[in-house]
């Protein structure tokens, strides 16, 4: 275990059972994509469904981690992780950092991306998405 997971999980170590974990009081974890590395590592520890909210400098992403988690009646999928909701600041948008941020969550897990809720119709249109960054209908 790296020093930066330690401290990632040093004050939550004892509360992986609560179904959210607020990783954003981490002031060692200077960044959104770094506090998703540890959230999804100290979830895949657990091994339960868990949720947090993730926040640096004007962006914040409410992620969900499961280890499997069914979309349809006809689908399911394993370990994945699921992008709720996310406010990228307006000076930023239209840079490419959420396709990026979509790309880092995919590698971090085994099986998918869930994003839930895409209400944004330019957005919706903008993700041809690989197979798997599955987009929740059931929610937006």
């Amino acid at each position: 275990m790296t020093s930066m997971q330690k401290n990632a999980l040093g004050t939550l170590g004892s509360q992986y059972n609560l179904r959210v974990l607020r990783l954003n009081r981490q002031r060692r974890l200077p960044s959104v994509e770094t506090q998703t590395v540890a959230f999804v590592e100290f979830a895949r520890q657990g091994g339960e469904k868990m949720s947090t909210w993730v926040e640096w400098a004007g962006f914040a992403v409410y992620l969900r981690y499961a280890p499997s988690r069914r979309l349809t009646d006809s689908l399911e999928v394993g370990e994945c992780i699921a992008i709720s909701t996310i406010h990228i600041p307006d000076r930023l948008q239209h840079r490419g950092w959420f396709w990026r941020y979509c790309q880092l969550c995919l590698g971090l897990v085994e099986d998918a991306l869930v994003l839930e809720g895409v209400v944004n119709p330019s957005l919706r249109a903008s993700l041809h998405a690989p197979p798997a960054i599955l987009l929740d209908t059931k929610l937006g």
